[in-house]
């Protein structure tokens, strides 16, 4: 990336600045445009202009970020007349405090996984980026250099039709910027390396892909509650039973040190159902959703689910095995259950999270 100037003013300071203005590309397939309305008025047409903006704030220890989503309207004027053209998207994002030019790279691919997300395809972009400056006394934001970021990819061509709009996030925005930018003790909080490079890539579901949607799974298991294993009794029961044999073990032999008792103990604190079963419990608790978005004839079963799993882990373990079209679909469609745990964790409510499935999910 290099950034150049738009002013010839020699003491602008561009190593700092207020805010990124994110314009057109992906952006223009992410949005509902309505800023611009042509109505009938009697016997002529009256063109309205409407304040479509959406605005956020996502709050972080260091500072505050305030993130606004609108349509621009441009006007040309020349030869052969005038025209009013509202295309183009754009996502401004503003911060309290001065950032440091250094950071732009964080926050450049931060908002393209946004959009990654939204659209279930890695190939995103802008058609342009300006750093913004804050004026002291007005506080208006005016553009102080354009950003150009070398993008060897066309932007993948989905239609907003296709895509999970801004609007249908609404407020839930920011909880989800939040998962984004979530780096606390290094704990993973969003795995999304499962979605697809670009539209062509959309259909190749190889072994890298199953591996990818696993661990993403298993890292929405790890936030996911109320996740209900039938066996739970029993595996309760069986802990229990352990911990009574280790206590009269330990009463006749006294060769263990503490250390190795705790060890033991404390090992115990981790027994729990294997991956296979959790995910069947966390499907069975979206089987409503997953009908929706299964658009194929296949249906998705428990049995279908820990052949996936089975799978993952043989090729992780070395061995060679070829998928065949009943773990490929199904790993496909698992790729739902990890938007549905993201959805609901960021605020959406589940009636939401069916209408995308009809349309907007996976396509």
């Amino acid at each position: 990336a290099y950034v150049l100037s738009t002013s010839n003013i020699g003491a602008l300071d561009i190593q700092k600045y207020d805010a990124i203005s994110f314009q057109g590309g992906t952006l223009n397939k992410l949005f509902n445009i309505n800023a611009l309305r042509l109505e009938q008025a009697k016997d002529k047409k009256v063109v309205n202009f409407f304040d479509d903006s959406e605005k956020y704030i996502v709050k972080t220890n260091d500072y505050n970020m305030e993130i606004t989503v609108s349509s621009k309207i441009i006007e040309k004027t020349g030869l052969e007349g005038n025209s009013l053209i509202n295309n183009d998207v754009v996502l401004t994002l503003k911060f309290d405090k001065p950032q440091l030019l250094k950071t732009f790279i964080e926050y450049y691919n931060k908002i393209k996984d946004l959009l990654s997300f939204m659209t279930f395809r890695r190939n995103v972009g802008f058609d342009k980026i300006f750093l913004e400056k804050s004026d002291s006394n007005t506080h208006v934001l005016t553009k102080s250099a354009e950003v150009f970021v070398r993008e060897n990819k066309e932007f993948t061509s989905k239609s907003c039709y296709e895509n999970i709009l801004f609007n249908e996030i609404g407020e839930s925005l920011p909880e989800l910027i939040k998962l984004l930018y979530n780096s606390e003790d290094k704990k993973i909080s969003l795995s999304i390396g499962f979605i697809p490079e670009d539209d062509k890539n959309y259909y190749i579901l190889d072994d890298k892909k199953i591996r990818l949607i696993c661990t993403a799974l298993e890292c929405e298991l790890s936030f996911a509650k109320d996740i209900k294993v039938e066996e739970n009794k029993e595996l309760n029961e069986l802990v229990n039973t352990v911990k009574v044999a280790i206590k009269e073990f330990r009463k006749k032999h006294s060769q263990l040190s503490n250390d190795m008792y705790n060890s033991i103990s404390s090992s115990m604190g981790y027994w729990s159902f294997p991956l296979s079963e959790k995910l069947c419990a966390l499907y069975h608790r979206y089987e409503e959703e997953m009908t929706t978005l299964n658009k194929s004839s296949s249906q998705i079963t428990d049995e279908k689910i820990k052949a996936v799993v089975k799978y993952r882990n043989d090729i992780t373990h070395g061995k060679h095995r070829t998928p065949d079209i009943e773990i490929v679909n199904t790993a496909f469609y698992l790729c739902g259950l990890v938007y549905f745990c993201i959805l609901e964790r960021i605020g959406v409510k589940r009636d939401k999270i069916k209408k995308l499935c009809e349309h907007k999910l996976l396509t």
